[in-house]
């Protein structure tokens, strides 16, 4: 149980740090994929995959511990250890899917004008550096609305 644990939470480190995801979808899953599936279909089937052993990892010690408890542990676990999974799955998973109808991109345009970033300074001068660098660079990665 507890190696299943520090195993999710070591993954978790590795692609918070590292983005190894990323690494691996742009070194392997894509390079393999090629000819049979488009980008756009592959990359986020990896991500979910991977969230999927992600949230495997992270959801089945847990599952034990609330299943198996015969020495009352289950009292110890704390729930905002269970609001944290819940709201840390929806984010890994939304990270995924963040390419479907660019829903992410539209949500942080959408949170960019109602908040009036765009007139604070702070925001401003983030906003005009990559707008500057959407400009320069056409394949930037990055775009205004992905900045919130």
């Amino acid at each position: 149980m507890f190696f299943l644990f520090a195993a999710g939470l070591f993954l978790m480190l590795l692609e918070d740090s590292l983005n190894v995801r990323h690494i691996f979808s742009d070194h392997y899953v894509i390079p393999l994929t090629q000819g049979q599936l488009e980008e756009s279909i592959a990359r986020p089937l990896w991500e979910l995959s991977f969230f999927a052993l992600l949230a495997a990892l992270m959801a089945s010690p847990l599952l034990m511990l609330l299943k198996g408890d015969k020495l009352g542990l289950a009292l110890w676990t704390p729930r905002r250890l269970i609001v944290a999974y819940v709201i840390y799955g929806i984010v890994a998973f939304g990270s995924a899917l963040r390419r479907l109808n660019d829903w992410q991109d539209r949500l942080g345009h959408w949170i960019i004008y109602t908040l009036n970033l765009d007139e604070r300074e702070p925001w401003k001068s983030e906003l005009e550096r990559v707008a500057a660098q959407l400009e320069a660079d056409p394949d930037f990665y990055f775009t205004i609305g992905y900045l919130p």
